[in-house]
């Protein structure tokens, strides 16, 4: 019998760009906790605008993974380290349940978006559906990036203000949120073509 009361835990990575200079891409590393029994199974749950191309180790089924279909890990598998790439350049979310081979169970559910300050008026970027555990905001500003950047959160509005370029400012807005099913909005203010990467997780 296993005996292993500690879940394992995820940290997204990046941005990096892929070769064409556009997309990006990121890394998904779940850990076991010290002493664990090891990753068994991680099903991906969610995957908008995010495909996963391959894994370290690689699963059983093999890579690519596909949402729903659960990939197994051998007994004593400390971490998995996943790629996630995105599709094209709007907002993507991706999120997985997994557990290791003690029974202890872990999801992870990170929201990705980045905000771009267009010409004329400033865009709004909305996220939907947001569990207020994920409640922990990530800003980490372009070069050049934002000079400002308004939030809003089911009503509850501020702004992060004086941004510098390549800045990284961490959030916790728990207090505004409620529920599953939170909406979380972005605006972008600063010049045209200035932008800022912002990244939603527990």
């Amino acid at each position: 019998m296993l005996v292993d009361t500690g879940k394992p835990s995820c940290v997204l990575t990046g941005p990096w760009l892929l070769p064409d200079g556009v997309l990006k891409y990121y890394y998904v590393t779940v850990t076991e906790n010290a002493g664990g029994s090891g990753i068994k199974v991680i099903t991906p749950t969610r995957l908008q605008n995010m495909i996963i191309p391959y894994s370290t180790p690689n699963p059983v089924p093999n890579d690519p993974w596909a949402l729903g279909v659960a990939s197994n890990f051998p007994l004593g598998t400390g971490q998995v380290i996943i790629r996630a790439d995105k599709i094209n350049t709007l907002s993507g979310a991706i999120a997985f349940t997994g557990s290791d081979w003690a029974g202890n169970t872990f999801s992870c559910d990170p929201v990705d978006l980045t905000v771009n300050r267009e010409t004329g008026q400033p865009a709004t970027a909305t996220v939907t559906g947001i569990p207020r555990a994920e409640s922990k905001i990530v800003i980490t500003n372009g070069d050049p990036g934002l000079t400002n950047l308004r939030i809003e959160i089911n009503g509850w509005q501020f702004q992060v203000a004086g941004l510098k370029a390549g800045e990284v400012r961490e959030l916790d807005v728990a207090a505004m949120m409620a529920g599953d099913d939170n909406t979380i909005s972005f605006t972008g203010l600063g010049k045209p073509g200035d932008s800022a990467w912002v990244l939603i997780h527990d």
